[in-house]
């Protein structure tokens, strides 16, 4: 956060700039999620897909108060007004949550590149439909791009493996980062 707040003050072209997080550091029991303006984390957990974590957008905080329905903010023009994000402040508060994790769950972080284009109802049936991550991912970004891809699309999905499974975190962040 002070990295970007501080080259948006340093050069008059940046002045304002910011940006979203969404960050889970994961186990095969629990997760911690950390997160700051409109990028999300959903929970796939049997057959049910819930979002963990709250949009700080101006939609966001009129859907909390009951101002507006979460249609209405999917549509609304105002869905880029965050009410949070990194950089556009010198401080900036993280909204932290810690959450159990089942086996089979599968953990989803994306960009509001993703949420703008595909409503929830097609992630679940996406998600639904596809086992492997790899897949879920490349489905969610094709659906993005076809809707408009109006915005950046960043999706990474992990699943937790079942009771017995093996293999686990360690074996995602082999697969990811050659280790």
């Amino acid at each position: 956060n002070a990295m970007i707040y501080e080259k948006g003050r340093a050069f008059p072209k940046d002045a304002g700039m910011g940006t979203t997080v969404v960050a889970a550091l994961v186990d095969s029991k629990s997760m911690t999620v950390a997160h700051v303006g409109d990028s999300r984390l959903y929970l796939w957990r049997r057959g049910e897909l819930t979002q963990l974590t709250e949009d700080h957008s101006l939609v966001g905080e009129q859907v909390k108060r009951g101002q507006i329905t979460a249609d209405e903010a999917a549509r609304s023009p105002q869905q880029n007004i965050l009410t949070r994000a990194l950089g556009a402040d010198g401080d900036v508060r993280v909204d932290v949550a810690d959450h159990p994790l089942l086996p089979g769950d599968l953990v989803l972080l994306a960009t509001d590149g993703l949420s703008k284009m595909v409503v929830d109802a097609d992630v679940a049936a996406v998600i639904a439909e596809q086992q492997d991550p790899q897949k879920i991912v490349d489905v969610l970004i094709a659906k993005s791009r076809a809707a408009g891809g109006v915005d950046n699309i960043s999706i990474v999905a992990a699943k937790i493996p079942a009771a017995g499974g093996g293999g686990g975190v360690k074996q995602l962040v082999s697969r990811l980062f050659g280790r």
